[in-house]
C-alpha cells in the first residue's frame, strides 16, 4: 500500500487564507460604505442637477437662431449698402431696404443681446449646481474604483484559497483511495479540481465529492477498528450541509444584493436598509470561513488518525 500523508499542513494555510478572504471582506464592505455615502447624496442631488440642465438648455436654445439671424441681416446690410443704384427710384427703393434692415438688424442684435444677458444669469444660477454635481460625480467614482480594485483583490485571494482547498481534498482522496480499495469504484480523486471548474455542476459536486471522502474516511476508521465502532455519529451530514449552504449563499446571493443595493438605482437601492445589508453580508461570510474552517480542523484529526496509524491499512 502507498504510504498514507499527513495533509494537515495545506488544512491550515487554507484555514488562514480563510481568515485573510475575512478581513479583505470586511474592509471591501468598509469601502463600499464610504462609496455609498458619497452615491447616495450625488443620486438624491441628480434630480435637481437634470432639473437645472434642462433648464440651461431652454435658455441657450434661441442663441443659434439669433446668431443666425444677426449674421445674415448683417451680410445683408452689407451688400445692401456696396450696391449703386441706376437711378433715383431704384435708390429710394434701396435706401428703404437699408433702413428696415438697419432696423432688422437692429431688432436682432437686441433679441441677442436678451438671450446673452438671460444665458449669463442662467449660468451665474446653473454653474455652481454643475460644480458641486461633477465633484460628487469624481468623489463617487474614485471611491468606487477603489472598492472595485479591493474587490477584485478578494476575488483573487478566494481563488487562491479554492485551489488550496482543492489540492488538500486531492491528497486526502488520494490517502483514501489508497487505504480503502473499495474507493476504485468511487469518485476519482481529479474531482477535487474538476469539480470546482464545470459551470453550474460546481454548485453541487464539490460538496458531493468532500462529502463522499468524509463519510468514507470515518467508515473506514471505524471498518479498521481505529476508533470504536459504536462511536456516536457527528452529525458531518449536517455539518457539511450547513457549510455548502453559508458558501452558497456568500458566493452567489450576498453579491447579488450587494449589486443591488449599492451600484444600481432600482427598488432595492432606495427601499432596503444599506448598512443592514452590509452587516448581513459580513455575518453570513464569517459564519461561512468560519464553517469551512470548522469543517478543515475537523477532517484534519482524522487525516492524522489515518497518519498514525496506516500501518493497519
Amino acid at each position: 500500500m502507498k504510504k498514507i500523508t499527513n495533509n494537515s499542513i495545506l488544512g491550515k494555510i487554507t484555514m488562514l487564507f480563510n481568515l485573510l478572504i475575512l478581513v479583505l471582506f470586511i474592509v471591501s464592505m468598509v469601502f463600499i460604505l464610504k462609496f455609498d455615502e458619497i452615491n447616495v447624496v450625488k443620486v438624491r442631488e441628480t434630480p435637481h442637477y437634470e432639473k437645472a440642465l434642462e433648464t440651461m438648455r431652454t435658455v441657450e436654445h434661441p442663441i443659434k437662431q439669433n446668431q443666425a439671424e444677426v449674421e445674415y441681416y448683417t451680410v445683408k446690410l452689407d451688400t445692401l449698402s456696396k450696391k449703386a443704384p441706376k437711378d433715383k427710384k431704384e435708390a429710394t427703393e434701396l435706401k428703404e431696404d437699408i433702413d428696415r434692415t438697419k432696423q432688422t438688424l437692429s431688432d436682432k442684435k437686441a433679441a441677442l443681446a436678451t438671450t446673452d444677458s438671460t444665458i449669463a444669469a442662467q449660468k451665474v444660477i446653473f454653474d455652481p449646481i454643475q460644480t458641486h454635481y461633477n465633484d460628487l460625480c469624481a468623489q463617487t467614482e474614485q471611491a468606487k474604483s477603489k472598492y472595485t480594485l479591493l474587490n477584485w483583490i478578494l476575488c483573487v485571494v478566494i481563488v487562491i484559497k479554492i485551489i488550496l482547498f482543492a489540492f488538500w481534498t486531492y491528497k486526502n482522496s488520494k490517502n483514501l483511495h489508497h487505504a480503502a480499495n473499495w474507493m476504485n469504484k468511487g469518485a476519482s480523486s481529479y474531482w477535487a479540481f474538476l469539480g470546482w471548474i464545470i459551470p453550474v455542476y460546481n454548485f453541487v459536486k464539490p460538496y458531493t465529492f468532500f462529502s463522499e471522502i468524509w463519510n468514507e474516511t470515518a467508515y473506514l476508521l471505524k471498518d479498521k477498528s481505529i476508533v470504536a465502532r459504536d462511536q456516536k455519529d457527528d452529525n458531518s451530514d449536517f455539518i457539511l450541509g450547513i457549510w455548502w449552504s453559508l458558501f452558497l449563499i456568500g458566493m452567489l446571493l450576498v453579491p447579488y444584493f450587494i449589486n443591488g443595493v449599492f451600484m444600481q438605482e432600482g427598488p432595492m437601492f432606495l427601499k432596503l436598509n444599506h448598512t443592514g445589508i452590509i452587516i448581513t453580508a459580513i455575518v453570513f461570510w464569517a459564519l461561512y470561513l468560519l464553517q469551512e474552517s470548522n469543517v478543515i480542523r475537523k477532517y484534519n484529526k482524522m487525516n492524522k488518525i489515518m497518519f498514525d496509524n496506516q500501518d493497519k491499512f
